[in-house]
């Protein structure tokens, strides 16, 4: 039982290190945009996208809208197509005015400026911002590897004190 404990320990402190990691990651990649180029572009589309499911469970149907934003913008001639607002992703809400409110912001026709990777200016991006949805890899992350180390230190804890019960521990 002991050993499946500490592989189960383990597991959680890998998966825990590799949500750090692909947080940081991603910070960093989104450091480098403030050094990208910028592009003018175009908003083509904006609009609310539900998607309708059983989310409390059995017969509890609820929507859950996202707003969907399509840009174009041209590099060295070619046009581009994008989606990708923020990095992380967009939030999304059971709330449709609240993804509306987003919406505002972008409305068909509006010109916006385009962060684009010179290397590749189909990696772009619209605003520099931090999104919530990146702090979760790094949330999940820091609680995965409390727990590991939480079920590692049990194991010691309790490995230790049955030695010391049969007299095997000073």
């Amino acid at each position: 039982m002991g050993a499946l404990f500490i592989v189960f320990s383990i597991i959680m402190m890998f998966i825990g290190i590799s949500g750090i990691v692909l947080a940081v990651r991603e910070w960093i990649h989104l450091g480098q945009v403030k050094f990208w180029p910028e592009a003018g572009g175009s908003v083509m589309k904006s609009e609310a996208e539900g998607t309708t499911g059983n989310t409390n469970g059995p017969g509890y149907k609820s929507t859950i809208y996202a707003p969907k934003i399509l840009f174009r913008f041209t590099v060295d001639g070619k046009e581009y197509t994008s989606d990708k607002i923020t990095w992380g992703g967009e939030s999304r809400s059971n709330i449709k005015s609240l993804i509306d409110k987003k919406l505002e912001e972008y409305p068909v026709g509006k010109n916006i400026s385009v962060h684009y990777n010179p290397k590749d200016p189909a990696d772009c991006i619209v605003q520099e911002d931090f999104s919530f949805e990146m702090a979760i890899p790094l949330i999940g992350g820091i609680v995965f590897i409390l727990g590991g180390g939480g079920f590692a230190f049990g194991l010691i804890f309790g490995f230790i004190k049955n030695l010391t019960e049969k007299g095997l521990w000073p």
